[in-house]
């Protein structure tokens, strides 16, 4: 193997102009570099391919980000935060949570593209802070999915069982994990696809709701016109105040959860 600089290794170096006006943010930068280099080197001397392999598919990877956002928090949780906090208050919560995803995912885009790795973004928090966050940041990630993979079967049950009360939920919930299973234990193309899909699915629903929530608030489905009605009725529109928007925020937090599959796929 040669040992030039440039091709493989020359192309990390000077990806940022503002590093070179920034001494302070140099060191890092020049840090990560020495490192993600070290890890090529070491790959191929070895010969040895990643330990993941990249087959989705960038219009899977969108779907995936989105539907993977949208799901019971959407679904079932968007009413107890209007419960809660009152139209004014849920909307002052999304737009909280809404804003740090915003930076979260801006921060995970950056730095998977400054060191483009097959590995999940907690190698991203060894690397940069230190090895112990890395290792609480996954197994956080871990307990988080195990309560929302609980949470997303409770709620098949849950919505299946409004149309077929005579059914019980929990057999709808264990449908629902095989159906689960089987998609994670195919082949990482037909994942793709699957999820690809699916995520079209709700996205194409979310959008329908959206229409008939403004054709039924204008009247125009033929029922009265409620136009603003909602936001001046009692303890509207922050019912609550602050609390009542902090108890919002959980629900718009946990409805946000899921843009970051992006960064494992």
């Amino acid at each position: 193997m040669s040992n030039n600089s440039d091709g493989v290794f020359g192309v990390l170096h000077h990806r940022d102009p503002a590093v070179s006006e920034n001494p302070g943010s140099a060191n890092i930068y020049e840090f990560v570099e020495e490192k993600h280099i070290d890890d090529v080197k070491s790959m191929e001397s070895t010969k040895q391919p990643p330990k993941l392999q990249r087959k989705l598919k960038g219009r899977q990877m969108g779907m995936i980000a989105i539907g993977g956002t949208i799901g019971t928090g959407l679904f079932i949780g968007s009413g107890s935060t209007l419960a809660d906090a009152g139209p004014a208050g849920a909307l002052v919560a999304f737009a909280v949570m809404g804003s740090m995803v915003f930076f979260v995912c801006t921060s995970l885009g950056e730095m998977s593209t400054f060191i483009p790795t097959s590995d999940p973004f907690n190698h991203f928090g060894a690397r940069f802070l230190d090895p112990a966050l890395g290792f609480a940041f996954g197994w956080n990630y871990w307990y988080s999915w195990m309560l929302t993979v609980g949470s997303e079967l409770v709620a098949c049950g849950i919505i299946v069982q409004y149309w077929l009360p005579n059914i019980n939920s929990a057999i709808w919930s264990v449908i629902s994990l095989l159906v689960m299973f089987s998609f994670n234990a195919i082949s990482v193309r037909g994942y793709g696809e699957a999820e690809f899909w699916m995520a079209s699915l709700k996205v194409s629903a979310v959008l329908v709701f959206v229409v008939v929530g403004i054709l039924t608030v204008t009247g125009a489905t033929g029922g009265e016109f409620i136009g603003g009605k909602n936001w001046h009725v009692e303890g509207a529109p922050f019912k609550d105040h602050i609390v009542g928007v902090l108890k919002a925020c959980i629900v718009a937090a946990f409805s946000m959860q899921g843009t970051e599959i992006v960064g494992i796929t």
